[in-house]
């Protein structure tokens, strides 16, 4: 997931705890914000972009590079 942390007087940061996937597993975050290179990186924020020094090819690079680290998961066939 792509997060702008900006939420008026409130930060995206707190949704963190509830982005999580059908099985209960944290979503992998990519923050990309006017202030994210302050944001601390970690098991579930894995990037944090500044807008103002990252283009919007250098997020592509950096979402198609995490995408590549995720554990392939089996296609479920719907009838």
């Amino acid at each position: 997931m792509v997060l702008d942390i900006a939420l008026g007087a409130d930060s995206g940061l707190d949704l963190l705890p509830s982005l999580r996937d059908s099985l209960g597993n944290e979503v992998p975050v990519i923050v990309f914000a006017n202030n994210g290179a302050g944001v601390p990186c970690g098991e579930q924020v894995q990037v944090a972009l500044s807008k103002s020094n990252a283009s919007l090819d250098h997020l592509r690079e950096q979402v198609r590079d995490r995408l590549a680290l995720l554990p392939a998961r089996p296609i479920k066939e719907v009838a």
